[in-house]
């Protein structure tokens, strides 16, 4: 039955994506841009940030590190606050600068080199946590599913890159909508049976590590409380939520009302990970302990086999939920930033001449082209998670890489209409790269090599500013007033 549920609702999202994508428009398709209502934006937040790669990966880092999976989500609670507090000034940066992903900020801050590289950067960050979500489908599939779980796995593949390729974000939009729900009931109800038949016994067996939070080392604590919440500023699918929203305080309120509840989701699935450690043992995929642990509990109960069957179903539908939620969404930001790279004089071309009633050439063109871009990303992607088949060792790494770009959004935002210095924030993202692939390969705990990486990248884009400033105040005494100039080339509301 499981399996069957599995394949219906697969059905049903492609189903219901086809019959959006023939009236679908690019505004719609790279960010439904300033139409979405607070429930919407909400749903949609929750269904990026709870997806099937934080259902099994914290989980994972519940049975490896124990409570280093709540420093997470205290980290991500605090970043979706700083979000609400700033939502007033990054709307109106989205709507002035029609800006959809962080790579089109860099892009007007810091100029067209600068945005290759973070649209590298972001590339590489999304792939990787693309390829954890088909890990953590195959890992569902395994557990859940009758049949051969790779032929499963590679229909859901297909049906996810497909029917996000044909319609966007609407199409993301349109599932997590349901998808959060279902995830909702699945969450609540395998924690509660986990945590009311884990004996107190049990849990006194593991390591006092896994109750203070050092599992992975007091450096990865620190790191995570501390830089957690300003990585949220560097993520495109979160900037993408706000340009989605109708106004403000639509995206204020729908990221206050977030903080809370994804912190409870995280403390949920962490706990997963931590009973299933103490009633497991240390023989399990760590990803998996948290469904096994229930399936054994589920099995020791005794119900009849009809209710077994149909809860099965039931919390199968709510974990494949999940997965679904995020896969769709970063595989439509990859997919929307490389556009722009790729073809930026014809979104210049959109963007001066508006929306029309009907679709122009230009349009259809850019539509074609973003819709190739995202069946071919959706297919790497599938080749890194079979590369790398180490769910936590992807989710910890692609966290980690997307904080050298943390420095430009920074300077982006302090001042977003003065033109920053190209080159000290490609030099930034470069060193920090770099310092954190040559720690994670030298520390013996290469989980926390992301905070000396994030004070590389600060470091560069303040030395080199300093200087470049010094050298353009020397050869040109008088320079240009850069913000009146951009405010004249903003049209008037």
């Amino acid at each position: 039955m499981v399996t069957v549920v599995v394949l219906v609702a697969l059905f049903a999202c492609f189903a219901g994506a086809a019959a959006v994508a023939r009236s679908v428009r690019l505004t719609d398709y790279a960010s439904f841009r300033a139409k979405g209502s607070f429930f919407q934006v909400f749903m949609t937040l929750l269904g990026t940030l709870v997806g099937g790669f934080m259902f099994f990966g914290l989980s994972a880092i519940g049975y490896e590190a124990g409570l280093a999976g709540v420093a997470v989500g205290i980290g991500y609670a605090l970043g979706l606050l700083l979000l609400a507090m700033l939502a007033g000034r990054l709307k109106k940066i989205c709507e002035n600068d029609h800006i959809d992903t962080i790579d089109d900020l860099i892009y007007w801050k810091f100029g067209p080199v600068a945005q290759g590289f973070s649209s590298v950067i972001n590339m590489v960050v999304f792939l990787a946590i693309l390829g954890a979500q088909f890990i953590a489908i195959k890992a569902f599939l395994q557990v859940f599913t009758t049949i051969s779980s790779d032929l499963v796995l590679y229909t859901a593949v297909v049906v996810v890159i497909g029917y996000t390729t044909l319609s966007g974000f609407r199409g993301v939009l349109l599932t997590d909508l349901w998808q959060v729900l279902v995830i909702s009931i699945s969450a609540v109800t395998i924690f509660s049976v986990a945590a009311s038949h884990t004996p107190q016994s049990a849990l006194e067996t593991l390591e006092a590590s896994h109750f203070c939070g050092t599992g992975y080392g007091v450096g990865f604590l620190v790191g995570a409380a501390l830089l957690f919440p300003f990585s949220l500023l560097c993520r495109s699918d979160l900037w993408q939520r706000i340009a989605c929203a109708r106004d403000a305080m639509v995206a204020r309120r729908a990221f206050l009302w977030a903080a809370p509840v994804l912190l409870v989701f995280y403390i949920m699935l962490t706990m997963l990970g931590v009973f299933g450690a103490a009633s497991l043992g240390t023989d399990v995929r760590p990803e998996l302990s948290g469904l096994q642990n229930f399936l054994r509990i589920l099995n020791d109960m005794g119900i009849s086999s009809a209710v077994s069957t149909v809860l099965l179903a039931i919390l199968a539908l709510g974990v494949f939920a999940a997965l679904l939620s995020t896969a769709d969404s970063y595989l439509n930001i990859v997919a929307i930033s490389l556009s722009k790279v790729f073809r930026r004089s014809l979104w210049k071309r959109f963007e001066d001449e508006g929306e029309q009633a009907e679709r122009t050439a230009v349009e259809k063109q850019l539509l074609s082209t973003t819709r190739s871009i995202c069946l071919a990303l959706g297919v790497a992607a599938f080749g890194v998670a079979i590369a790398i088949p180490n769910i936590v060792d992807l989710i910890v790494g692609a966290i980690s890489v997307l904080f050298v770009l943390l420095p430009s959004v920074v300077a982006a935002l302090r001042d977003p209409w003065k033109r920053g210095s190209q080159f000290a924030s490609v030099t930034s993202m470069v060193l920090g790269l770099a310092t954190y692939i040559v720690l994670s390969t030298m520390m013996p705990n290469n989980k926390a090599a992301f905070v000396p990486a994030t004070a590389m990248a600060a470091f560069a884009y303040w030395i080199v500013s300093l200087l470049t400033r010094r050298i353009e105040s020397q050869e040109t005494p008088a320079r240009c007033d850069t913000r009146q100039e951009i405010n004249d080339f903003i049209p008037e509301d």
